[in-house]
């Protein structure tokens, strides 16, 4: 009976870590799309923490930046950056970084279902960039490797975009 508990235990705390990052791709295409009170609202009921706001200027977007599951500021599961202007006429932009393997293969999976065609790819500062486009946006999806004591970490970073900005 114990083991029956213990295991039913590990699968749901598994099953949870799992969802942890807890964004469908369709999710990200609405926030993306959002005004900053609906993107502030919808991921802090997500369990997203916001951690840093930057107003736009002239000559930059502004930037909410989200944490989740965060061990210190730059220690994250995953990050988001939704990038605005308050000129009417620039398109916002999303970046969601990602250490999950499992998820990042899923949304790159609802990129390719969403009719996103490798358009380009090539590496640019001991980084592998590949470029998806669709009919409505870009997706540029970063692959890079961090060690630390030895050990690599792989991490991507999707920075989503229309597809005339």
């Amino acid at each position: 009976m114990r083991t029956k508990i213990l295991f039913a235990t590990i699968f749901f705390i598994s099953l949870t870590k799992l969802q942890s990052q807890n964004l469908l791709f369709k999710e990200l295409l609405e926030v993306k799309n959002s005004n900053l009170a609906y993107v502030e609202e919808f991921l802090t009921q997500k369990n997203w923490s916001l951690i840093e706001s930057t107003a736009p200027t002239y000559e930059k977007m502004g930037i909410l930046t989200f944490s989740y599951e965060a061990s210190s500021i730059n220690k994250a599961e995953s990050f988001i950056y939704y990038m605005f202007s308050n000129n009417e006429k620039d398109s916002n932009r999303l970046s969601i970084g990602i250490s999950n393997k499992q998820k990042y293969l899923e949304y790159l999976k609802e990129i390719k279902t969403n009719k996103g065609k490798l358009t380009s790819s090539y590496v640019e500062n001991e980084e592998l960039v590949k470029v998806y486009t669709n009919s409505i946006y870009r997706f540029t999806i970063t692959t890079y490797s961090e060690f630390t004591k030895n050990i690599s970490e792989t991490y991507w970073q999707i920075v989503i975009r229309d597809i005339d900005d």
